[in-house]
């Protein structure tokens, strides 16, 4: 499922960056009849010897290159705390329901982004009527109603964005604050008819237009041209998201979801620091790695229970962290089998201020799967039946289904930035030594990138072996 190199890169600056990327797509189809042609093609023979249904919804259609809705106004309206809450908090569960499907059946490493596939399949279940949406919404942990849903996956979008552009102010750290990039995409075959409800539902709210992509005459060239798209919104990062066989001709529509992060520590790692050191590998073999050290005074969050300690690591701006939870040597299958939001909470809770020295690995992580089996596993089996899916809000075509859900995402830590954080870090005093929490992560640990205020998951993962 993934593959993870340690990278060793050679610099002469102090500042250790994260970057993280996550793409998610999902693919709608039109069921085949016997003779080869698609359900959609026959149902519209069959619905002109019928009379015309009273207040059909009006639909909008793209010639072959041509881009609908890009002058869409998107929405600036302001959700409620509580609405937005209740979104991210459903968002986390999703996020241990899928990493312990993963666990299940993956070894070593993983790393998705919750908040990537929410925002993909949020956008599907804009479509999606009947039985289809409610095991969409029971399966993804969709907590705000129907009315506002959308508009909270708006206002969060909104606002990680916005606070990814401001300077930063806080008199602790320099240089600029997280750099994060979210961008959402609906590709059609051509002629194909859309809702305007719906098409008007993801321009206002999610800010993505249509465009045509030739999925029944040239389904190699649609998955091209989807791939560069993802791989232009996370800086080349995420390649060939989509792979081979995966667009096929009977391929309608397909929507995209793109997340692009990074970030410097709001306390930097300096590269003078950084030694040979041994990772024990969840196996029990042992790694030979870069750790790297830091002996922090103020800043870090430290926080330890039954068979853990955790650490949460600031970005510039403070705005992000990285939430680290390393199990005590030998417990890494005992906390896993354990992992809840419950325990995530108690864990954020729990954690307070602390002198740490820590050590830790350079790691990078590559992951892709496909997110079909886990979904329909989570209860989501409707929308992948042919014969039950109903997305009927998104296109008056019958027998739309969702052919796959595809998910890519990709994490590095490593040494660069910026000389001038690690001074800032470094001009402040105390003015007798405190007593420092040793935080060595030489074995398997369990992470998590959040959102300080809103209390969005933006990415998850494991380290489980190097």
């Amino acid at each position: 499922m993934d593959t993870l190199k340690s990278t060793y890169l050679a610099t002469p600056l102090g500042l250790i960056l994260l970057v993280a990327f996550g793409a998610a797509t999902f693919g709608l189809a039109a069921c085949e009849t016997s003779d080869g042609q698609s359900k959609d093609a026959t149902s519209k023979k069959k619905k002109a010897q019928k009379p015309a249904e009273p207040q059909a919804p009006e639909t909008v259609t793209a010639a072959p290159g041509e881009s609908l809705g890009t002058d869409t106004q998107r929405s600036e309206e302001q959700m409620s705390q509580g609405v937005v809450e209740s979104l991210t908090t459903g968002n986390m569960y999703f996020g241990v329901d899928l990493y312990n499907q993963l666990a299940k059946s993956e070894e070593g490493n993983l790393f998705f982004s919750p908040h990537s596939l929410s925002t993909v399949m949020a956008m599907v279940y804009a479509g999606a009527d009947g039985e289809t949406a409610s095991q969409m919404r029971e399966s993804m942990s969709f907590r705000p109603d129907d009315s506002e849903l959308h508009r909270a996956f708006n206002h969060l979008n909104r606002t990680l964005t916005s606070e990814a552009t401001k300077k930063n102010t806080d008199g602790e750290s320099s240089g600029d604050p997280f750099e994060l990039n979210l961008a959402q995409g609906l590709w059609v075959q051509p002629d194909f008819p859309v809702n305007r409800s719906y098409l008007e539902t993801l321009g206002t709210q999610y800010g993505a237009s249509m465009q045509t992509a030739p999925f029944a005459s040239s389904p190699e060239e649609a998955r091209k041209t989807i791939n560069e798209w993802v791989a232009q919104k996370t800086a080349q990062k995420i390649k060939d998201l989509l792979p081979q066989g995966s667009v096929q001709t009977n391929t309608r529509l397909m929507l995209t979801d793109a997340i692009y992060f990074k970030a410097g520590w709001k306390s930097p790692f300096q590269t003078s620091q950084t030694s040979d050191g041994q990772f024990t590998n969840i196996d029990g073999s042992t790694s030979s790695v870069k750790m790297m050290s830091q002996r922090a005074r103020s800043g870090l969050r430290h926080a330890s229970g039954s068979n853990w300690q955790a650490v949460e690591l600031p970005y510039v701006g403070g705005s992000t962290s990285m939430l680290m939870i390393i199990p005590d040597a030998g417990k890494f299958d005992a906390v896993e089998s354990n992992l809840s939001p419950a325990l995530i909470q108690k864990v954020v809770d729990k954690l307070g201020s602390k002198a740490v020295n820590i050590q830790m690995p350079k790691f990078e992580i590559t992951s892709g799967f496909s997110a079909k089996k886990m979904l329909s596993e989570l209860g989501m089996t409707s929308p992948f039946d042919p014969d039950k899916a109903d997305f009927s809000a998104m296109s008056p075509a019958e027998k739309l289904f969702i052919q796959n859900v595809q998910h890519k995402a990709y994490i590095s830590v490593d040494e660069e930035g910026t000389e001038a954080a690690a001074a800032s870090a470094a001009g402040m005093g105390i003015t007798s030594m405190p007593e420092y929490t040793d935080v060595t992560v030489d074995r398997p640990f369990i992470f998590a990138i959040r959102h300080q205020e809103s209390g969005a998951t933006l990415f998850m993962g494991r380290v489980g072996s190097m």
